[in-house]
């Protein structure tokens, strides 16, 4: 009956389907051989609800005000035949009321990625706290060969009943100022496969 009804109506993505695009994704920034940390905490969804929406452009007339979206996720997608837009007001609102939470980009306590989690198995987890220490006390600046890429992820949340959203954000162990990446992907299982299908980036300081 679940068959049936996944057939004829759109089936969300399950639990296995979100670990599987986040690892698809590595798969495609990570080589098999590179040692990599991932930090403990997962991140907050807000940051991935908030670039995916983007910003607000106000533009004035002699009377009147038009608000234009910047930013934030602008691809079209084919469906049913015809083109239509990723974002639509409507399905985002949707997804921030089910996942938002305090609409801020700090960490918030929704449990910790272990490496059970990944198929890569070069990785060292490190705590937020234990890394930024590391950078202020320059640790790694002085060791050769010691830089490695620090991924900061935050759990994948589903969108239109397709597609799942999270945020990446990458810095190195000798990282002082901005991320090497900061962005929010948009992923869609294709041939078995989770593919990114559209990015929005980071419009501020990191």
């Amino acid at each position: 009956m679940l068959i049936n009804i996944c057939l004829f109506s759109s089936c969300a993505p399950t639990k296995t389907d979100k670990y599987n695009a986040l690892n698809d994704y590595l798969d495609s920034v990570v080589n098999d051989t590179e040692e990599i940390i991932i930090i403990k905490e997962k991140e907050s969804p807000d940051l991935a609800i908030i670039m995916f929406y983007g910003n607000d452009f106000y533009s004035q007339f002699p009377d009147t005000t038009v608000v234009i979206r910047e930013n934030g996720i602008q691809g079209l997608v084919y469906n049913n035949d015809k083109h239509s837009n990723l974002f639509t007001q409507k399905d985002w609102l949707k997804m921030k009321k089910k996942y938002g939470g305090t609409k801020s980009n700090t960490l918030a306590n929704s449990g910790y990625w272990d490496i059970n989690d990944f198929r890569h198995r070069s990785i060292v987890f490190k705590n937020q706290d234990v890394f930024l220490k590391d950078i202020i006390s320059f640790k790694n600046f002085d060791i050769p060969n010691s830089q490695k890429r620090v991924f900061n992820l935050s759990y994948p949340i589903s969108y239109k009943k397709k597609y799942l959203v999270f945020s990446v954000v990458v810095k190195t162990t000798r990282s002082i100022g901005r991320a090497i990446i900061n962005n929010t992907v948009v992923m869609e299982k294709i041939n078995n496969k989770w593919i990114v299908i559209d990015r929005a980036y980071a419009q501020c300081c990191d």
